[in-house]
Protein backbone atom coordinates (compact mmCIF):
# COMPACT_ATOMS: atom_id res chain seq x y z
CA UNK A 1 0.00 0.00 0.00
CA UNK A 2 1.12 3.51 -1.01
CA UNK A 3 2.06 5.75 1.94
CA UNK A 4 -0.04 8.97 2.74
CA UNK A 5 0.57 12.18 1.05
CA UNK A 6 3.60 13.61 2.62
CA UNK A 7 3.05 14.58 6.14
CA UNK A 8 -0.49 14.89 5.50
CA UNK A 9 -0.91 17.18 2.68
CA UNK A 10 -2.91 17.10 -0.06
CA UNK A 11 -3.08 20.38 -3.19
CA UNK A 12 -5.21 22.42 -1.18
CA UNK A 13 -3.36 22.15 2.56
CA UNK A 14 0.13 22.60 0.16
CA UNK A 15 -1.02 25.95 -1.22
CA UNK A 16 -2.41 27.19 2.42
CA UNK A 17 0.77 26.07 4.20
CA UNK A 18 -1.48 23.65 6.56
CA UNK A 19 -1.07 19.96 7.21
CA UNK A 20 -2.18 17.06 9.10
CA UNK A 21 -0.58 15.40 12.31
CA UNK A 22 -1.95 13.10 15.27
CA UNK A 23 -2.56 14.61 18.06
CA UNK A 24 1.23 13.39 18.88
CA UNK A 25 3.00 15.14 15.73
CA UNK A 26 3.18 12.40 14.00
CA UNK A 27 2.63 11.50 10.35
CA UNK A 28 -1.01 10.18 10.18
CA UNK A 29 -1.01 6.94 8.32
CA UNK A 30 -3.78 5.77 5.56
CA UNK A 31 -6.12 4.18 8.71
CA UNK A 32 -6.13 7.28 10.25
CA UNK A 33 -6.58 9.51 7.20
CA UNK A 34 -9.44 7.57 6.50
CA UNK A 35 -11.33 7.47 9.95
CA UNK A 36 -10.79 11.77 9.01
CA UNK A 37 -12.47 11.67 5.88
CA UNK A 38 -15.27 8.83 6.60
CA UNK A 39 -17.36 11.84 8.04
CA UNK A 40 -17.21 13.77 5.40
CA UNK A 41 -20.42 14.00 4.52
CA UNK A 42 -21.60 14.61 8.56
CA UNK A 43 -18.79 17.16 8.71
CA UNK A 44 -20.79 19.49 5.67
CA UNK A 45 -23.41 19.62 8.03
CA UNK A 46 -21.88 19.95 11.61
CA UNK A 47 -18.19 20.44 10.78
CA UNK A 48 -17.94 24.17 11.55
CA UNK A 49 -20.27 24.52 14.61
CA UNK A 50 -18.05 22.02 15.83
CA UNK A 51 -14.77 23.92 15.01
CA UNK A 52 -16.40 26.82 16.54
CA UNK A 53 -16.79 25.65 20.07
CA UNK A 54 -13.54 23.23 19.63
CA UNK A 55 -10.30 24.94 21.18
CA UNK A 56 -8.12 23.28 18.51
CA UNK A 57 -10.67 24.00 15.90
CA UNK A 58 -11.39 20.21 14.98
CA UNK A 59 -14.15 19.48 13.10
CA UNK A 60 -15.70 15.53 13.69
CA UNK A 61 -13.39 13.62 11.48
CA UNK A 62 -10.42 15.17 13.38
CA UNK A 63 -11.85 14.44 16.60
CA UNK A 64 -12.93 10.92 15.89
CA UNK A 65 -8.97 10.58 14.08
CA UNK A 66 -6.98 12.24 16.73
CA UNK A 67 -5.58 14.37 14.07
CA UNK A 68 -5.04 18.28 14.07
CA UNK A 69 -4.62 20.47 11.15
CA UNK A 70 -1.47 22.19 11.49
CA UNK A 71 0.54 24.89 9.78
CA UNK A 72 3.83 23.70 8.24
CA UNK A 73 7.12 24.70 9.19
CA UNK A 74 8.36 28.07 7.53
CA UNK A 75 12.00 28.85 7.28
CA UNK A 76 13.09 31.80 9.42
CA UNK A 77 13.50 35.05 8.11
CA UNK A 78 16.16 37.60 9.46
CA UNK A 79 13.53 39.63 11.48
CA UNK A 80 13.12 36.46 13.46
CA UNK A 81 15.67 36.63 16.26
CA UNK A 82 15.82 32.69 18.01
CA UNK A 83 16.54 32.60 21.85
CA UNK A 84 20.38 32.51 22.26
CA UNK A 85 19.85 31.70 26.17
CA UNK A 86 17.64 30.88 28.60
CA UNK A 87 16.74 30.24 32.40
CA UNK A 88 18.76 27.93 34.10
CA UNK A 89 17.32 24.14 33.88
CA UNK A 90 15.46 24.87 30.77
CA UNK A 91 16.30 22.42 28.15
CA UNK A 92 16.17 23.02 24.35
CA UNK A 93 12.68 21.53 23.67
CA UNK A 94 11.45 24.49 26.55
CA UNK A 95 13.31 26.93 24.68
CA UNK A 96 12.37 26.11 20.68
CA UNK A 97 9.19 26.25 22.72
CA UNK A 98 9.31 29.92 23.37
CA UNK A 99 11.33 30.43 20.27
CA UNK A 100 8.19 29.38 18.41
CA UNK A 101 5.18 31.70 20.45
CA UNK A 102 7.39 34.29 19.52
CA UNK A 103 7.91 33.97 15.84
CA UNK A 104 4.01 33.64 16.25
CA UNK A 105 3.35 36.08 18.57
CA UNK A 106 2.36 38.70 15.76
CA UNK A 107 -0.37 36.43 14.36
CA UNK A 108 -2.64 35.99 17.99
CA UNK A 109 -4.73 38.60 19.79
CA UNK A 110 -2.24 41.02 21.54
CA UNK A 111 -4.32 40.48 24.70
CA UNK A 112 -3.31 36.58 24.53
CA UNK A 113 0.31 36.94 23.24
CA UNK A 114 0.78 39.66 26.24
CA UNK A 115 -1.08 36.76 28.54
CA UNK A 116 1.65 33.87 27.55
CA UNK A 117 4.45 36.19 27.76
CA UNK A 118 3.20 37.44 31.21
CA UNK A 119 3.35 33.77 31.99
CA UNK A 120 6.58 33.03 30.54
CA UNK A 121 8.02 35.98 32.03
CA UNK A 122 6.87 34.80 35.83
CA UNK A 123 8.38 31.45 34.90
CA UNK A 124 11.86 33.27 34.07
CA UNK A 125 11.76 35.35 37.13
CA UNK A 126 11.21 32.26 39.25
CA UNK A 127 13.95 30.22 37.61
CA UNK A 128 16.49 32.56 36.45
CA UNK A 129 15.59 36.87 37.49
CA UNK A 130 19.28 37.86 36.20
CA UNK A 131 17.78 37.22 32.47
CA UNK A 132 15.29 40.06 33.04
CA UNK A 133 17.65 42.16 35.01
CA UNK A 134 17.91 45.78 33.39
CA UNK A 135 14.88 45.31 31.63
CA UNK A 136 11.77 47.87 31.86
CA UNK A 137 8.96 45.97 33.96
CA UNK A 138 6.23 48.23 32.50
CA UNK A 139 7.43 46.85 29.09
CA UNK A 140 5.22 45.20 26.37
CA UNK A 141 5.59 41.34 27.68
CA UNK A 142 6.29 40.17 24.52
CA UNK A 143 8.86 42.51 23.56
CA UNK A 144 10.38 41.74 27.27
CA UNK A 145 10.38 38.08 26.61
CA UNK A 146 12.14 38.60 23.94
CA UNK A 147 14.88 40.64 24.84
CA UNK A 148 15.11 39.05 28.32
CA UNK A 149 16.40 35.85 25.60
CA UNK A 150 18.71 38.01 23.62
CA UNK A 151 21.98 37.17 24.06
CA UNK A 152 23.98 39.96 26.48
CA UNK A 153 25.45 39.21 29.29
CA UNK A 154 24.21 36.75 31.80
Amino acid sequence: MPSPPPGGRTPGKLAQGLQVVTRFGAQPTWGVLLARNLVRTVDLIIGVPLMMLDPAARRLGDRLAGTLIVYQERPATESETPASRGPSGWGAPTVALIESFLARATELDWDRADEIASMLLLAIERNDPRLLEGLDATADPVLRLRHALEAGPA
